[in-house]
């Protein structure tokens, strides 16, 4: 797709367009999707450290499976175009994943790489959110429309 035929989402319509939004987009997007796609393979297969995690996070692990779950699905419904309400379900899990992830690692005393990683990670979500263009997000609906297309 070339840069002038982009049509950025919601803050992307305010913070410019052209080449550097394209790319923030698609960087912050493959961190996002590697990382649920790597945490995810890891909770199905049961990694030793990823039980290890969460148990010391203090979560039964039976959500390991479930959890690995949700993250590939939400990693392959961010990449796959269409599906805008999926999508936005993708954006709001994986959020919720690492915003998560950083509110329990913070209340047990976990070590600061722990929370500046999954802060960047949630963080990497909304930039991703923020600047997928129109093709990838909902249509507005008609509460948002000008009074003028409101019928």
């Amino acid at each position: 797709m070339a840069a002038g035929s982009w049509t950025p989402g919601r803050l992307g319509s305010r913070a410019g367009s052209g080449r550097a939004v394209v790319i923030t987009f698609w960087v912050a997007t493959a961190i996002v999707t590697s990382v649920l796609l790597s945490g995810g393979m890891a909770d199905l297969l049961r990694r030793d450290a990823t039980v290890a995690g969460m148990l010391e996070l203090g979560y039964p692990t039976y959500f390991i499976t479930m959890l690995g779950v949700w993250k590939i699905l939400g990693a392959l419904a961010i990449l796959t175009p269409g599906f805008g309400r999926v999508k936005e379900w993708a954006y709001a899990g994986a959020f919720y994943n690492f915003a998560g992830a950083f509110a329990s690692h913070l209340a047990i005393g976990s070590a600061a790489t722990h929370l500046v990683w999954t802060a960047a990670f949630a963080l990497c979500v909304l930039i991703s959110w923020a600047l997928r263009p129109t093709s990838r997000s909902l249509p507005p609906t008609m509460a948002a429309m000008p009074r003028s297309h409101a019928h």
